[in-house]
């Protein structure tokens, strides 16, 4: 009896084993998967990574071209999911799953998106009215000794997608639905056009930041004073070279003045800058003189609602073209008692203000 036990734990034990072993074997054609997310739309293709291995080119030696339909991988079909519509070199597809397919034609290559998932790539789904065609065009790039998809940029409402096998490349473009609204109606722009002055508002403005700051400094205010008359000592010092002015700078500055800093009261926010509000085309375009080596900043004022709204979003625009959305602010408009727009309020996600915008000279 206790010999048959044995003999099935053992066999119990090894047919357990068997997928493990087998999951972990390595294959040919190993699946990979890409991923991006713009704007809450997230884009997954998961795909096999045939490689070349020396037999030829992978266009006409390896997957024949003329009357052959492939799937840009190997083994199981390319799928493509999103969670949301978008378009793909200007076609328009739906959210959902699908299978990616490639008619290699003599006069031209065409990616089908079929709606059928998990198939095998042989043989290949025939044609149906529920499959989306788009025409493609090869052209060459750097070599790819495995197939690969890649994205080599992103951007606000989209990203391109590339395709690479041998010194072939396909090119994508990927465009998503934008969940904001870059034009202004000309009844709400108006009003908030001008010259504008910018003054940055502290966190520690509140009253209790203040008290608490005050009283660190009357703590350690003699603390302060001592430190200040011994280092207007050392350098002063008649037998300090100049070599050993810059040690003593350095330590001042370096691992014991950085904790220093780290310590120590703000010193206060920017200098208050100038903001200018201008109606151009349907945008309501932004222009700030923030501090730094490339001089003002354009962009765009986006409405957070629909006409009449009081709320917008910055977003940084370049060459015409939507760069980066300010989320962590949003500009409130602010009205005088006659309705009269004087200014906007800029506010960070916690509600706090960060700055006020007011009508210069007011």
């Amino acid at each position: 009896m206790s010999k048959r036990l044995s003999l099935l734990f053992a066999v119990l034990a090894l047919s357990l084993a068997l997928p493990a072993l087998a999951q972990a074997q390595p294959v040919a054609s190993e699946r990979a998967s890409l991923s991006q997310t713009i704007d809450g739309t997230t884009i997954v293709i998961d795909y096999a990574r045939p490689r070349i291995r020396g037999r030829g080119e992978p266009f006409g030696d390896i997957v024949y071209i003329g009357d052959h339909r492939w799937t840009p991988g190997a083994n199981w079909a390319t799928m493509l999911t999103s969670n949301k519509d978008f378009t793909l070199n200007g076609q328009a597809i739906p959210e959902g799953t699908w299978s990616l397919w490639i008619d290699l034609e003599e006069d031209g290559w065409t990616l089908i998106l079929d709606p059928q998932d998990s198939l095998f790539h042989i043989p290949p789904p025939e044609d149906s009215d529920e499959q989306i065609r788009i025409a493609l065009e090869p052209r060459e790039g750097p070599f790819m000794e495995s197939l690969i998809f890649w994205i080599p940029e992103t951007r606000l409402s989209g990203f391109d997608l590339r395709l690479g096998w041998g010194t072939t490349e396909i090119p994508f473009e990927v465009e998503v639905e934008p969940t904001f609204q870059t034009d202004v109606v000309e009844a709400d722009a108006l009003p908030l056009v001008g010259d504008y002055q910018w003054t940055w508002v502290p966190r520690e403005a509140s009253g209790d930041a203040d008290h608490d700051e005050d009283a660190g400094h009357d703590e350690h205010g003699d603390e302060a004073e001592g430190h200040d008359e011994e280092t207007e000592g050392d350098e002063h010092g008649g037998e300090e070279g100049p070599g050993d002015h810059d040690e003593a700078d350095h330590d001042e500055e370096g691992e014991g003045g950085h904790d220093g800093d780290e310590d120590a009261a703000p010193s206060g926010p920017p200098p208050p800058m100038e903001f200018e509000l201008a109606y151009v085309g349907t945008h309501l375009e932004a222009t700030a003189s923030f501090p730094g080596p490339d001089g003002p900043m354009t962009g765009w004022l986006l409405p957070l609602g629909g006409s009449g709204t009081d709320l917008f979003q910055l977003a940084w625009v370049q060459d015409g073209e939507l760069w980066e959305l300010f989320t962590f602010w949003i500009f409130e408009v602010v009205r005088d008692d006659d309705g009269q727009v004087v200014g906007l309020d800029v506010r960070n996600e916690d509600d706090t203000l960060a700055a006020t915008v007011r009508r210069a000279g007011s």
